[in-house]
């Protein structure tokens, strides 16, 4: 049981030694991109305050998020005591932040950042001073900047109210310029983010001014087609030309003259992407708006066209008489062209739609109405087509009248039939009025369903034969009678 036991637990801590190291290179195959540098910055208008005064503490990072930073402030003796840890809001990457000393000696403002998936952690330390007593702890000057948002490359206009020369600090994401200003400067920031200036003289600064400089990127909107049938869905893709952008992206759609609304979707990889399904025929226009965010001005994309379609189905029309019967040699007009048939039959590539359609035979219009094409199938109309027998009887006698012509006209039609040996004859027409003619009489029909016919023909050969019949049966009779009184008689 102890070997068992031992080679169970051997087997499992190598599983989990590997299940460790099988993990380790997933998350450096994830985020192997190496991660950004991040900057914080701590200002202070003075290295010396007041015991029991509130102080501001500026505090700059950059990327400008929204995050929380640590503050920890120790005081420097024999054991550095930790006097307080604060963890601090900040919004775009600036806080101002009010703290009280209520002890005099010499402290230290530690302020850093754990950073996140993208950036680095990063970290800046501060000194100052806590007496009992101080004039100032503040350069009261007014320092004036034309605009708190900057695109890159562009001058940014700075002044002051005083008259003298003082000392300019420039505080960009990475490093620190040194100007002197008596009056107004103009200063052409190279980098985003958020920038501080501040004026300073001996050992006094101003409270900074803050802003931040952005840089303009395009958003190029494409759709994975540009061309889709009434009902299919299509991706739209609005996609900024740079790196680390957040927020969300609009897309609008251009409808009665004017850009309506159509969707929001966040940015996901400097994309956003949405999804639109027309609900009929034409040609579209989209296009897509973005605010910025903390390093970049707001932009507008491109107009992306997009043109929907009916969906197109190949469809056959089958012409088919009264009875279901094929209906051979039809001509079919739809969208005003005039196809004929084959056998009956036509195939055709429509799109989804509800059309008007007549169908001819015979050059009669055998069918007038509407089709509903949805999908690609066989469409089977029935048309105004139906059969017409003529029975041609003798008179007296119904005995089949056989070999004798017929002739039907109406409608642009005239053709002579001869009846069968049923003293018939069957033929499809089309609806409408005829004239039926044999060698003794002619009648009318209105033909508007399948119809029989009989018609009636004296014959002078079954007349003389009955009559001589009914002559010879009746002479029969008297002589017969006759006999019968002669006999009584004797």
């Amino acid at each position: 049981m102890s070997n068992l036991y031992k080679y169970i637990r051997a087997t499992w801590i190598t599983a989990y030694i590997l299940s460790i190291l099988i993990s380790n290179i997933v998350s450096q195959k994830m985020y192997s991109q190496p991660k950004l540098d991040s900057h914080i910055l701590l200002l202070t208008t003075s290295n010396t305050t007041n015991m029991y005064r509130d102080n501001n503490i500026y505090i700059i990072l950059n990327p400008p998020l929204n995050t929380t930073i640590i503050l920890k402030i120790n005081k420097i003796n024999e054991y550095h005591n930790l006097v307080a840890v604060k963890f601090i809001e900040i919004e775009n990457g600036y806080k101002e932040y009010t703290i009280k000393f209520n002890e005099t000696g010499t402290y230290t403002l530690n302020i850093s950042w754990n950073g996140n998936n993208h950036y680095k952690p990063t970290w800046n330390i501060q000194t100052i001073q806590v007496v009992a007593n101080i004039n100032a702890s503040i350069l009261d000057i007014n320092l004036n900047i034309n605009n708190t948002i900057v695109e890159i490359y562009n001058p940014i206009e700075i002044n002051i109210e005083a008259n003298q020369t003082l000392c300019l600090e420039i505080y960009s994401p990475i490093k620190t310029y040194l100007y002197k200003i008596d009056r107004e400067t103009t200063f052409i920031p190279n980098i985003t983010g958020i920038w501080a200036i501040c004026l300073k003289k001996d050992n006094l600064r101003s409270k900074p001014k803050i802003f931040y400089v952005k840089k303009r990127t395009e958003i190029i909107l494409d759709a994975s087609q540009k061309t889709i049938a009434i009902g299919e869905e299509v991706e739209i893709i609005a996609k900024i030309e740079d790196e680390n952008c957040i927020g969300k992206i609009d897309l609008y759609i251009w409808n009665n003259n004017k850009w309506i609304y159509y969707s929001t979707e966040k940015i996901y990889q400097n994309k956003s992407i949405f999804h639109w399904k027309p609900l009929k025929e034409g040609k579209y226009m989209f296009k897509a708006k973005w605010n910025g965010d903390l390093t970049h001005l707001k932009s507008e994309s491109n107009i992306l066209k997009i043109t929907a379609t009916s969906k197109k189905h190949i469809a056959t029309i089958e012409t088919l008489d009264s009875m279901g019967r094929k209906l051979i040699g039809t001509k079919i007009i739809i969208q005003n062209k005039t196809y004929p048939t084959i056998d009956g039959k036509i195939n055709l590539l429509l799109k989804n739609n509800i059309y008007n359609i007549t169908i001819i035979w015979k050059n009669t219009i055998v069918y007038q109405g509407k089709i509903n094409i949805t999908r690609g199938k066989t469409y089977k109309i029935n048309c105004n087509v139906y059969n017409l027998t003529i029975r041609l009887r003798n008179w007296p006698i119904p005995t089949p009248i056989i070999g004798q012509p017929i002739t039907i006209q109406g409608n642009r039609i005239k053709t002579t039939q001869i009846t069968d040996k049923n003293g018939e004859i069957t033929i499809k027409l089309p609806i409408g009025n005829y004239t039926i003619k044999t060698n003794t009489s002619q009648e009318k029909i209105n033909l508007n369903k399948n119809t029989t016919i009989e018609i009636k023909q004296q014959s002078w050969n079954q007349i003389t034969i009955l009559a001589l019949l009914i002559t010879i049966i009746a002479l029969l009779i008297f002589l017969s009678k006759t006999k019968i009184e002669i006999i009584i008689t004797r």
